[in-house]
């Protein structure tokens, strides 16, 4: 089953760029010069949650407040790719209730290296202000993250899969984006022999502040 979600992965990293190489040279064949490099930073949040495992126990999670910062290039004009690397930090509290009435309060610190790859539209193309559209997949790498007691090393998810879309505003060369992205939980869930239990995806959203510093794709 690894080998086959790793083969799955490949493919789908394979065709992800053949589509950021064909609007790269789409763009170029069009428009000229049609690239920029920029740095963002702003803030995370994972949105609240509650989730049954099995009759085992009941998982609450608070509202997680964190910060985001990176990279990121953009290839293309009115149709364009945009891959970032970003540094993402969450705190946040979860709480755990089982099923014989035990009740305990966890506190965790998540620090991951993010890899959106998104393809977009900028549906308005003015001279200097753009509206974007964009989606795309999310590949996370965890980097460090901690818990007070309640997981080992074992229990993270080294990588993980999403899917990221959200809208981008451009006045110049600053760029405003709000972003929500879809996510498996960086932590597994087990039950008493073991076994990881499946789980609904994490929902997060993120509002970054950026600026362009090379290159023109206005």
């Amino acid at each position: 089953i690894l080998l086959l979600k790793q083969s799955i992965i490949t493919v789908f990293m394979k065709r992800i760029l053949f589509l950021i190489l064909f609007f790269a040279l789409l763009s170029v064949g069009v428009n000229g010069q049609v690239f920029s490099i920029g740095a963002k930073a702003g803030y995370s949040t994972v949105l609240e949650d509650n989730q049954s495992f099995n009759n085992l126990f009941d998982v609450k999670t608070n509202l997680q407040n964190g910060f985001n910062a990176g990279l990121f290039l953009r290839i293309g004009r009115r149709f364009f790719a945009q891959p970032e690397v970003n540094y993402n930090f969450l705190s946040y509290v979860k709480t755990i209730e089982y099923a014989g009435g035990e009740v305990k309060t966890l506190g965790y610190k998540n620090n991951t290296i993010d890899v959106p790859v998104l393809l977009g539209i900028s549906a308005v193309n003015l001279e200097k202000f753009k509206l974007r559209i964009m989606v795309g997949p999310k590949f996370s790498f965890d980097v460090g993250s901690t818990n007070n007691e309640e997981f080992s090393s074992e229990s993270i998810r080294p990588t993980r899969l999403g899917l990221d879309c959200g809208l981008g505003f451009d006045f110049w060369r600053v760029t405003l984006d709000a972003r929500y992205t879809i996510l498996p939980d960086l932590y597994k869930y087990k039950d008493e022999n073991g076994n990881t239990l499946s789980h609904t995806p994490v929902n997060s959203f993120m509002v970054t502040l950026g600026v362009r510093i090379f290159g023109n794709n206005m």
